[in-house]
C-alpha cells in the first residue's frame, strides 16, 4: 500500500503524535522491507485490536507491532507490550486471516520493530523476529 509519507517534525503541519506514529510506521516498513519482508497491509483496525503492519516473511505471516520513542529510554519499547496488549494482538491477526483466507495456511508469527530517536535524523531501529508467542499467553 502506498502513502503519502507524513512531515515528522514539521511544526504546524502534522507533527503531531499521529504525525509521527505514521513516520515511525513508514520507517518500520521500509527497514523490514528492505531485510526482505513484503508488506501485506497497514493499519488493520477491527473491534478489539489493530495490526500496525502485516508482513510476509520467511514463510510466515507476521503481525508486526510499531513501538516508538523520541528519546532513548531506560525502558526498552518491547517491554512496553503488556499481556493485554499481546491479547488484542492476536485477536486481530485472527480476524486478518479469517477475512482474507488465502492467509490461513501460513505459519502466523509475531514480530516487534522498535524506533528510538529522532526520526528525522537516524534513529535506533531494532526488528525482533517472533517477539513473542501464543504459549506466553497462557
Amino acid at each position: 500500500m502506498n502513502r503519502r509519507r507524513p512531515p515528522c517534525a514539521e511544526p504546524g503541519r502534522g507533527a503531531g503524535h499521529i504525525a509521527r506514529g505514521l513516520c515511525a510506521e513508514d520507517l518500520a516498513a521500509r527497514w523490514i522491507s528492505a531485510r526482505g519482508a513484503r508488506i501485506v497491509t497497514r493499519n488493520f483496525r477491527v473491534r478489539g485490536g489493530e495490526l500496525d503492519l502485516v508482513a510476509a516473511h520467511g514463510g510466515c505471516l507476521a503481525a508486526v507491532e510499531v513501538r516508538y520513542r523520541a528519546r532513548p529510554d531506560p525502558v526498552d519499547p518491547l517491554a512496553t507490550i503488556t499481556r493485554s496488549k499481546c491479547r488484542r494482538l492476536v485477536h486481530a491477526l485472527e480476524c486478518f486471516v479469517n477475512r482474507f483466507p488465502a492467509w490461513q495456511s501460513w505459519p502466523l508469527r509475531f514480530d516487534v520493530v522498535s524506533i528510538c530517536g529522532d526520526l528525522d535524523a537516524r534513529p535506533a531501529v531494532r526488528w525482533w523476529i517472533a517477539a513473542f508467542d501464543l504459549d506466553d499467553l497462557l
